[in-house]
């Protein structure tokens, strides 16, 4: 899957005549959906991604956790390229804070690993990818 994460700005969208909610981005200059939701079993609902153009469920893109094998009917983790930008925001809001911070006070700790560490898990790829791909 070569799929990228659907830039921003991102809102969530909910819909009170047809009962559903959404997450939408912007794709190539027009809106697309990012996540909805769709019945999962009689009393819970699963979100579905976008990929390629195409909404897929979740439980049909799950990863296997390694280690966790024996668990794979039960525990597995979702490595979407959006699913991995919105699981790696707090951290980037807390990096995002403490960089305010020092250039406030024209100081800096935030470290070139930190920020690295950051964007590599908020996109699934290296450093060097991400810098060759922007």
């Amino acid at each position: 899957m070569n799929t990228k994460y659907t830039p921003g700005p991102w809102k969530f969208h909910i819909n009170k005549t047809a009962k559903y909610v959404t997450l939408s981005g912007f794709k190539n200059g027009s809106i697309e959906t990012v996540m909805d939701f769709v019945r999962y079993g009689m009393q819970s609902a699963k979100p579905r991604f976008n990929i390629d153009g195409l909404m897929c469920d979740a439980d049909k893109i799950g990863k296997v956790v390694k280690d966790r094998k024996h668990h794979k009917k039960w525990y597995q983790e979702l490595k979407h390229p959006d699913t991995l930008l919105i699981e790696a925001a707090p951290e980037m809001l807390e990096c995002l804070i403490k960089l305010y911070k020092n250039l406030k006070s024209f100081g800096s700790n935030i470290s070139k690993e930190n920020a690295v560490e950051i964007i590599e898990k908020a996109t699934g790829m290296s450093i060097e990818e991400v810098l060759n791909d922007s």
